[in-house]
This record gives C-alpha cells, sequence and structure tokens, in this order.
C-alpha cells in the first residue's frame, strides 16, 4: 500500500488521549519512517537528471512530470501534517507526563563524576599511585579534617546502593593493626567486606609493646608509673611557665585543677612508695594527709594497672612468639587485593590530652589504662639507659622479630610490595632477633634468602626517616651487633627495582661531644651491596664512608637519576675531591638531560676537616629559648675551596 493510503489524517484531539494512546500514536507515526525513506529515494532513482530530450518522448514527458509534481505535493503535505502530529503528540505527552518525571538529583550523575565528588574525601595521606606520605605527626587540625571526611564517607554510603558501592574503598584507605587480639578480629572482619578491602592501599602495623621487664620486678613498675605522672605534671608546669600564681586572668579553671591534681598525685606517689617500702617507725608522719581508705585507692589503681599490663604483656607475647600474629596479618594482606604499602611505626594515639595533661589526675578511674598502655621501642629501650634507668639490663624488644617475619609471610601468601617504611628499629639491643630462628649466629648467610625474595619487587625504602631517637651514644655497635644492621639494610633494599631510597641512620651516631673522627654508622657495606639501575631519588644522612667506596656508589648512578641529597656524611678515609669530581662528571654527562637536583650538606672528614659532635637537645627541645646558638664553624681552606668549585652540589 501506498504511503498516501496509509495516512489518515483524522485522529481525536489530543487532549483526550491517554498517555499510552499517545505513545501509540507516536509509534504509528514512526513507522512512516520507511515508507518516507525508500520514497524520497525511488524518486531520486525515477527523476535522473537528463541532459537531452527528443521530441518524440517529449509530450510524454511533460504529462509524466505533471502527474509527479502533483504526487510530491501531495506527500509534502502528508509528510508535514505527520510532523505535525509529532509535535503536537510530544508536548501533549510532556504535559502529562511532567508530574510524574522525578527531578534530576546527584544520584542522576555519572559514576565518574561521583568518584570525583567522593574523592574531595579521600584520605589526604594517599597520593598518586596508592603512594602514602606518612610525613612529621599530623597536627590537631588536620585530624580534626581527617575525622570529618571519614564521618562523611561513612554518611554517603548510607544513601544508596550506588553510593555504598562507590564510596566503601574510599572509608580505610590505611589498615592499622596492632599487636592484640581485638586489632587482629578487626583486620579480619574488614577482610569479609570486598568493597571496602579492595580501596586498602597500606597496612600499618604497630609494633608498639610491653616488655616482661617492667613487671618482672614490682618496683620498677612502680617507678615508671610515677615517671609518667610526674612527666604530666612538668608538662603542665611548662604550660604555665610565666604566669604569676595569683594572676587570675592566667586560667583559673586550669589553675584551680592544677591544685587538684598535684594533690592526687602526691598521695598516688606516697601511698605507691609506701606500699614497698613502708616504715612503720614514722608511717604516720609520712601520710598524715592521706586517709586509709585514700591510700587503698591509690593501692588499688596500682594493683589494677599492673595485672591489666601484665595481662596484655602476655597476650601480645603469644601471639609474636606462637607466630599466630604474623600468620593471621599475612592471610589479611592476601585478601586485601590493592594493598601494596607495608609501614612499620611504634606510634600511638596521646594517651592524655597535652592540652590539658592534668586531666587523668583529676579523673583517676582513668590512669590504669594510661599505665598499662604499650610502649614506644625509645621508651623501653631508655628503661635501662635513661638519666634515672629503671631496669639493671637491656628489656627484650621481642615484636623486632616481625620485622622480618612479617614482609616474608607476605610475600609467601603471594603479594607483592611495592613500598616499605621502616620506623621503629633495634638501637641498643635485640639485634640477633633481625634474622630470628636462625641456626648459628651470626646465621648463615643462606638465613637473609626468604626476607631477599619478600623485598625483591620494592619500588621504595623509607628508614629512619620518621625516626624520633637522639640517644646518648658513647660508643658505636659492636662488630657481631653491626653484622645484623648491615645485613638487614642490605637485603631489604636489594630490589632492583628501587626508585625512592631514603636511608637515615640518626640513631646509630655518636652524640655525646666527642669529634667526628670517631665516625657516623659506616654504611659502607651496605652500599657495596646494592645495585640500583633505575633510582631516581636518593636521601643518604648521619653516616661515614670510606673515599672508594662512597666514589664508586656516586660512579653507578644511572641516567633514571632525578635527586640526590648526602646530608651530614663523614669520610672515613681518602679525600673528597674525589668524589665531588666524580658527581660533577655526572652531572655534565649522564644527568645532562635530565633536571637532575644535588644537595651536599655538612659534610667531614677529608679537605672538611673533623667538628665537635654536640650534644642534642630532647625531641621536643625545651631548653631556655633565650639560650643563642652557637653559629657553625667554617670548613678548612681546602674545604672553602672545595664548596666553591662545585658550589651546585653545595645546598644554600
Amino acid at each position: 500500500m501506498d504511503l498516501l493510503d496509509k495516512w489518515d489524517p483524522e485522529f481525536e484531539d489530543v487532549g483526550t488521549l491517554s498517555p499510552d494512546n499517545i505513545y501509540h500514536e507516536l509509534s504509528r507515526l514512526d513507522a512512516f519512517e520507511p515508507s518516507r525513506s525508500s520514497k524520497q529515494g525511488k524518486k531520486h532513482r525515477d527523476n535522473p537528471d537528463k541532459e537531452v530530450k527528443n521530441d518524440t518522448n517529449a509530450k510524454r514527458d511533460s504529462e509524466e512530470t505533471q502527474a509527479l509534481d502533483n504526487l510530491e505535493t501531495r506527500m509534502n503535505t502528508v509528510l508535514r501534517d505527520i510532523d505535525t502530529c509529532r509535535i503536537v503528540l510530544q508536548v501533549g505527552a510532556m504535559e502529562l507526563s511532567c508530574a510524574k518525571i522525578r527531578p534530576t538529583t546527584i544520584v542522576d550523575l555519572h559514576v565518574d563524576i561521583l568518584l570525583q565528588i567522593f574523592g574531595y574525601f579521600q584520605d589526604t595521606r594517599v597520593g598518586r599511585q596508592a603512594q602514602i606520605s606518612w610525613g612529621l605527626p599530623h597536627t590537631d587540625c588536620e585530624d580534626i579534617a581527617r575525622r570529618a571526611a571519614r564521618k562523611t564517607i561513612r554518611q554517603i554510603r548510607l544513601v544508596c546502593s550506588l553510593f555504598n558501592d562507590l564510596a566503601s574503598p574510599l572509608l580505610c584507605p590505611i589498615l592499622r593493626i596492632n599487636i592484640d587480639t581485638k586489632s587482629l578480629k578487626g583486620a579480619i572482619e574488614l577482610c569479609k567486606r570486598p568493597r571496602i578491602a579492595q580501596g586498602v592501599h597500606a597496612v600499618q602495623v604497630g609494633l608498639q609493646y610491653r616488655p616482661k621487664e617492667l613487671v618482672s620486678y614490682g618496683p620498677a613498675f612502680k617507678d615508671y608509673c610515677k615517671q609518667q605522672l610526674e612527666n604530666m605534671i612538668s608538662l603542665f608546669d611548662r604550660y604555665l611557665e610565666g604566669h604569676k600564681s595569683d594572676d587570675q586572668t592566667a586560667c583559673p579553671l586550669e589553675l584551680t585543677g592544677y591544685q587538684e591534681a598535684k594533690r592526687n598525685y602526691g598521695k598516688l606517689s606516697r601511698s605507691w612508695d609506701d606500699y614497698f617500702y613502708s616504715d612503720e617507725s614514722d608511717e604516720n608522719d609520712k601520710n598524715a594527709d592521706v586517709n586509709e581508705a585514700e591510700t587503698d585507692e591509690c593501692i588499688e589503681i596500682l594493683v589494677q594497672a599492673y595485672n591489666e599490663y601484665l595481662k596484655k604483656h602476655e597476650e601480645q607475647l603469644q601471639l609474636i612468639t606462637s607466630g599466630s600474629f604474623v600468620t593471621t596479618l599475612a592471610s589479611c594482606i592476601s585478601q586485601l587485593p590493592n594493598t601494596i604499602t607495608l609501614d612499620f611505626t611504634d606510634e600511638m594515639e596521646p594517651l592524655y590530652d597535652r592540652d590539658n595533661p592534668i586531666i587523668l589526675l583529676r579523673n583517676t578511674s582513668l590512669l590504669p589504662g594510661m599505665m598499662s598502655a604499650a610502649l614506644e621501642w625509645e621508651k623501653i629501650d631508655n628503661l635501662h639507659h635513661g638519666n634515672h634507668p629503671l631496669l639493671t639490663r637491656d628489656a627484650k624488644l621481642t615484636p623486632a622479630r616481625i620485622l622480618f617475619d612479617l614482609p616474608v609471610a607476605i610475600h609467601k601468601a603471594g603479594v607483592k610490595l611495592r613500598y616499605l617504611d621502616l620506623g621503629p628499629f633495634p638501637c641498643r639491643g635485640s639485634f640477633s632477633l633481625l634474622c630470628p630462628d636462625a641456626v648459628s649466629n651470626p646465621p648463615d648467610p643462606a638465613a637473609w634468602l626468604d626476607l631477599r625474595a619478600a623485598c625483591s619487587s620494592l619500588w621504595r625504602v623509607d628508614f629512619g626517616m620518621n625516626f624520633h631517637n637522639l640517644y646518648i651514644r658513647r660508643e658505636h655497635l659492636r662488630p657481631e651487633e653491626k653484622y645484623y644492621v648491615d645485613q638487614y639494610l642490605s637485603t631489604v633494599l636489594c630490589s632492583a627495582d628501587l626508585k625512592t631510597v631514603w636511608l637515615d641512620l640518626r640513631s646509630f651516631c655518636l652524640n655525646d661531644g666527642r669529634i667526628t673522627s670517631d665516625g657516623w654508622y659506616d654504611i659502607g657495606p651496605v652500599l657495596s651491596a646494592v645495585n640500583w639501575p633505575r633510582v631516581e631519588r636518593i636521601r643518604i644522612s648521619e653516616v661515614s664512608s670510606k673515599q672508594d667506596e662512597l666514589e664508586r656508589f656516586c660512579s653507578g648512578l644511572g641516567p633514571s637519576m632525578r635527586h640526590l641529597s648526602l646530608w651530614t656524611i663523614h669520610l672515613l678515609d681518602g679525600r673528597w675531591e674525589g668524589i665531588l669530581r666524580t658527581l660533577d662528571e655526572k652531572m655534565r654527562t649522564t644527568f645532562c638531560e635530565q633536571n637532575v637536583s644535588v644537595h651536599l650538606s655538612n659534610l667531614t672528614g677529608g679537605e672538611f676537616g673533623e667538628v665537635e659532635i654536640k650534644e642534642r637537645p630532647p625531641p621536643l627541645g625545651f631548653g631556655d629559648l633565650d639560650d643563642e646558638e652557637e653559629p657553625a664553624k667554617s670548613p678548612p681552606a681546602a674545604g672553602e675551596l672545595l664548596k666553591k668549585q662545585y658550589a651546585s652540589l653545595f645546598s644554600t
């Protein structure tokens, strides 16, 4: 049937049609489109341009042309009617459906746009290619912003299933696991939630520990707890420095609270001392201001803290020595498909508000929790080596074996680590735990093969950059101790794929006022063992080396190099001139087409001579701010000449 025969121009008024009937009419109009197209095509095929006409067919052609013109006119009329009807029907459908159409909301945005929006609430420590920037200790503002962002992510997940799918991977980019059963159970539960698990990029292992030696002798634990409380009192003393005792504008509430806290500290201190060293002859004089009930309460706090500490120590010791902590954690990491970073730390959340340090002494029910908390490794070391040692021997750093066992277990679970950040590290003892279960001492070189395999795919190793330890060290490590440190560092730095290497050995440096002729930590054996053809960024500080070892290392730097920093380096023998000439030649040849920066600073030995090693301040530096620091002494003339000759290599 011809298109014109199919067309029925009469139809009901749009206003009388239901939406279903309108859509039916629109569908009927759409059915004319194939006929419309074929008709137009036939017209063009049947009416080609004719340049030559003979007289015989002229009359016939004239009649056919007239008929075709009439047909075309009618067809155009029909097509216009169809288009008009379509427009009218579409407008009518829109008017009828408008009230039922759902307004466009954020839920209707494309997935890529939603991901971009949600990405603004990503943890700021997660960078490009899922690299984690641990950086310096976070400020309160950063912590508040991070908690607010995490709360927003939690709320986003509750909007709908789509938002839950997209936002869940942002919920936990860094999984923190401490050495305790509760933390392990939390990791196991997280692995049961694949959407959250796929967003975990880094696992941070908290190695804070409760050494047994602190509870092996009751008075030692008591003295440790007293020391913690004294630190709080001292902190508040510094907070109030400069305020007169009668200055009512200087935080009167805090001053009142401070007096209460100090009274409570006195009661606790005297009660605890009397518990161990009671002298019945003058007991009444000592505790004249502490009644029996208060004394019992103070003793109960100490006993409760001791029992809690001992219980948690035994839990930690069992998890480590049985291997269950490492095995369980490695199994969890194997279920986190995007985890490529392993970070070891012993930093913890503050045990009390440093802006209000007396809160624990005003609310003594909180004290057992603080007194039974695990210790950072530096504090464990200082239990024996501090100004007022609490132990007669070094405490054993049992969790040090995890630095070896965990990377090996992760590798055997089928996971390739790319980034390894080493925070806590044995500095005064327990060095043999860096290669646990070795048959011989020192262990056979084959004992390190498992760790070498686990580290063979690393892209970055960060060692010591977050150390806060500033020991007063009067002797270098003994050869048998240094062996373990050298072997461990050489092994974790074995990857030929390494691109970034940070090495800061400040915790092993002498810090007792002698001169640098004794040297820093001798890094030579480590540098001689590594091969980094793809390395891009290197920073090495607080180390010593021989000229030939350091010169050979600099000669091996390849064209991928982008940044080299050598800071506080002591030359054990030879001269710096050869090393600087090697670096300068590298800058003019291998590095000439790259934007490479080389920074040398605080060099000693050789042409730069020896300098006195000044005793360093404590980490928080609460010294007299009015004391002026002595300006650094200029190096000898030979050193000055080298700095001028190779000025581009030295930091300003």
